[in-house]
């Protein structure tokens, strides 16, 4: 009876105490990698949402006055109010946006921020560009909206309702696709340009 007792209370060993480790460990490393594919999905649809309202403004401009905000001055504009956001190479955009925005306000209201976590050297914001000589698919499309997904090799295209995803080849010709051309340092850059 002694031995049956001893038997019975003798505790874990140290192979079975190691494969609830492994165990342990792999389930805690899946739902990190759950939750942060989750936290990029919430951000990207933050910034999505910024975009479409930016979107809608510019394509009310141009229903009302007739050409796309800008088109006499030309450049690269931030289209927050917050005036945050680089270029393709993640170099600090430093324009000023205040004529934009008091341009699209006639409209309605810009969104206050990208959503974007600002950091050195990253890139970041949502980002207006008129180009009188841009084309798509070799047909005059002069505006273009450029901005950044977290998470490399994200879908571009279909996120920005009425917008055709594009990327450049190279020529200040635009043509459609599903990405733009290249990773911005573990984001995705994204190019979307107003149907003709």
């Amino acid at each position: 009876m002694e031995d049956f007792v001893s038997k019975r209370h003798r505790g874990f060993t140290i192979v079975e105490l190691l494969i609830v480790i492994v165990v342990i460990a792999i389930l805690a490393a899946l739902s990190v990698v759950a939750y942060t594919n989750i936290q990029t999905r919430a951000k990207n649809a933050t910034k999505a949402s910024a975009v479409q309202q930016a979107v809608k403004l510019i394509q009310l401009y141009k229903t009302g006055e007739g050409t796309y905000p800008r088109s006499t001055a030309g450049g690269e504009f931030c289209l927050t109010t917050d005036n945050v956001c680089t270029n393709y190479a993640g170099v600090t955009n430093g324009a000023a946006n205040t004529a934009l925005m008091n341009e699209l306000k006639e409209f309605g209201t810009p969104s206050a921020q990208s959503g974007d976590t600002v950091v050195s050297g990253g890139r970041y914001g949502i980002v207006y560009n008129y180009l009188a000589s841009r084309t798509l698919s070799s047909q005059p499309n002069p505006a273009l909206v450029m901005f950044f997904l977290d998470g490399t090799n994200q879908m571009c295209a279909g996120l920005i309702g009425g917008m055709v995803s594009v990327t450049d080849d190279g020529t200040s010709n635009f043509v459609p696709a599903n990405r733009s051309n290249g990773d911005s340092v573990g984001k995705t850059r994204c190019y979307v340009m107003f149907p003709n």
